[in-house]
């Protein structure tokens, strides 16, 4: 059997049958790191190197992806917290959705 490809549209909001896949771009919550300057610490403290998110990231990663919208067939992440964090909470986890945390998308930050 032939592997069946869908195209996401985000205004229709559902998957029509296509031979091209659409690829969506999702940048992570708010970080602990974004609001360290108000906790007092710096942005190289070594607690933030691979922080989660902040109870507004926790919220925006909740409501990221409107429940009439088709769920997608597979979510790729960086493997640090806040990126999975927003990941499983935007897409929460069902047999439709693949995941995967691949390293090679992982942000450097100038530290390793």
């Amino acid at each position: 059997p032939q592997p069946r490809f869908h195209r996401f549209d985000p205004m229709k909001g559902r998957r029509e049958r296509s031979s091209k896949r659409q690829i969506v771009l999702v940048r992570h919550g708010e970080s602990e790191a974004q609001i360290s300057a108000a906790r007092g610490l710096s942005r190289e403290d070594e607690s933030l190197l691979d922080c989660p998110l902040s109870q507004k990231g926790l919220e925006q990663a909740r409501t990221m992806w409107p429940a009439n919208f088709s769920r997608p067939e597979l979510v790729v992440t960086s493997p640090l917290k806040r990126a999975i964090q927003t990941s499983l909470l935007a897409f929460p986890t069902s047999m439709d959705t693949r995941f995967v945390a691949h390293p090679a998308i992982k942000e450097c930050g100038g530290h390793d």
